[in-house]
């Protein structure tokens, strides 16, 4: 299994699994993947700058150093890894809370603007996972925020208001069954960018995008999960197991946690 789907079923499984017989050494692979079962693995052979490197590395590319760092704060793990390590894990989890806080502030009112013009969408993927399944939602690291409009007339409509707040459309393919998202993006503040992926349909592939249409969607949901991004005066609509299943195969550990 990835460290993807270890970290999901880390909050969804009230009984981890415990991994007997462990070796006296692992690979940072493993070891991230025993941290966030809830173990206590013993520390990888970091005997060379490099191995440090390596279990660094493995972290980033598998996003779950700010998971990790939650989940060792108050274990004596955290006591046990070189200085460096737990320096940089520190920067990189306030960092995270950090750009969380930006993203926030900054999609809770641009999704006001989306209601106030009547238009319908849900929040897909990353984000409900975050904010409902996480203790806190930077510790669910994405890139993105997905959202799915009623029809491609809405997401037009929804772009016309992104342009206005500054959002640059990127180049995508189109054409009535080639595509049904379009990603854009704007700079908020220092140097973060908030991306946004609108979608239409729920995925580009054809079968799945034909198996639900968004009224269909919102009565098997029955009731969607309601819950407020922190400080929002409205509701937001937010289906995540499904969509983040469906959209397409994981090709790269720690894509997403599901």
């Amino acid at each position: 299994r990835d460290l993807a789907e270890i970290a999901f079923q880390a909050f969804t499984n009230p009984f981890p699994f415990k991994l007997h017989n462990m070796p006296s050494n692992l690979s940072p692979y493993n070891w991230y993947a025993a941290i966030l079962r809830g173990e206590s693995p013993p520390l990888p052979d970091l005997d060379s700058n490099d191995s440090e490197e390596a279990l660094w590395q493995t972290g980033l590319e598998n996003s779950v150093l700010a998971l990790t760092s939650y989940k060792i704060s108050n274990s004596e793990t955290l006591s046990s890894l070189p200085q460096t390590y737990r320096e940089q894990l520190h920067k990189y989890s306030l960092n995270a809370a950090a750009t969380e806080m930006l993203r926030q502030h900054d999609l809770k009112s641009t999704l006001e603007l989306f209601t106030q013009a009547g238009l319908r969408f849900l929040l897909i993927k990353g984000t409900p996972l975050a904010y409902s399944l996480y203790p806190e939602p930077h510790l669910r690291e994405r890139c993105d925020t997905d959202i799915l409009f009623s029809n491609k007339e809405d997401s037009e409509a929804a772009w016309e208001i992104l342009e206005e707040l500054g959002y640059e459309r990127r180049n995508t393919t189109t054409g009535e069954f080639v595509g049904y998202q379009f990603s854009c993006s704007r700079e908020v503040s220092h140097g973060f960018h908030q991306a946004l992926d609108i979608h239409n349909r729920l995925n580009d592939y054809q079968f799945f995008a034909d198996t639900f249409d968004f009224d269909e969607y919102i009565k098997i949901l029955s009731p969607p999960r309601k819950f407020h991004l922190h400080h929002a005066p409205s509701v937001v609509y937010m289906p995540c197991c499904m969509p983040a299943c469906t959209v397409s195969p994981i090709s790269q550990i720690g894509r997403a946690h599901v």
